[in-house]
């Protein structure tokens, strides 16, 4: 993704943002700007607070710990970023609105399993907060972009939030998007038996083939292959002699076709002769 940055506007003095601290040195942390794309930024020991600087001030912030704090200078080579300088109501309010801004961009990537790229997504979103911010001061967050998506609100001022099939693809997978059904791929086989008993040798080769690859017992539900996406789910049915489906389940698409391509080799492998695949 080329731009990774939430918003549209640059960076300015005396904007509250949210940051990660990175290493530190004799002169204080270097840091990334969350909502930025990780820009790069500096804040100074002498930008901690006084008693802060009392104690020690290398330890004061854990490696990867995230805090809220103000632009306090902006130059060609460096952003200066202070944490005396905020106050407790602006780390609260920054705070509540950055989490509701993290959930809105994490979708992007489980949105592009649906339509549309990973970008594409982000870019929509960034104009749909845009719009909010602007009027920031007239709306509370119950009308926050991921508040209206979450909680599916559609009234006049908010329907237009995003383009219409856009948000046709946000509704329609609702329910997949926000746990209620997690979303899976499957790919199915229909292979075709030259003998009486050939259902029972393939059911017999899949089983050794599955124990190959694929040591659990029992199939997995789809909260399970969500929860740990290097799973699946290998699923044998006879239709009726002499066809039999399998299906192969697994969260990720291209993961469930490898392990579909794999399952195919080794029955080849095993019983080429009693079964050939049906395109």
């Amino acid at each position: 993704m080329s731009d990774k940055s939430w918003y549209n506007t640059k960076l300015i003095t005396d904007d509250v943002v949210m940051f990660t601290a990175g290493s530190v040195d004799e002169y204080g942390y270097s840091i990334l700007l969350d909502e930025y794309g990780n820009k790069e930024a500096f804040l100074p020991f002498t930008m901690l607070s006084t008693r802060k600087i009392k104690k020690n001030p290398a330890s004061f912030l854990k490696p990867q710990s995230k805090h809220c704090g103000v632009v306090n200078e902006i130059s060609d080579s460096n952003i200066i970023v202070s944490l005396k300088d905020i106050s407790k109501s602006q780390k609260k309010n920054h705070s509540k609105l950055y989490n509701l801004n993290n959930k809105l961009f994490s979708l992007c990537r489980r949105l592009s399993h649906f339509k549309y790229t990973e970008e594409n997504w982000h870019n929509v979103f960034k104009i749909s907060l845009e719009n909010y911010q602007q009027r920031l001061d007239e709306l509370d967050d119950t009308v926050h972009p991921y508040n209206i998506i979450i909680n599916r609100i559609m009234i006049e001022e908010t329907k237009n939030l995003l383009p219409s099939d856009y948000m046709n693809v946000l509704y329609n997978n609702h329910s997949i998007l926000f746990g209620i059904k997690p979303y899976v791929a499957n790919a199915t086989i229909m292979l075709i038996t030259f003998s009486s008993t050939g259902n029972e040798v393939i059911k017999n080769e899949i089983s050794r083939v599955q124990r190959d690859i694929n040591s659990n017992e029992r199939l997995y539900t789809d909260q399970e292959l969500y929860d740990q996406q290097d799973r699946f789910n290998i699923n044998i049915v006879p239709i009726a002699l002499p066809n039999v489906t399998v299906t192969v389940t697994a969260y990720k698409a291209d993961y469930c076709l490898s392990i579909q391509s794999k399952l195919l080799r080794l029955l080849k492998d095993g019983v080429c002769d009693i079964i050939r695949l049906i395109k």
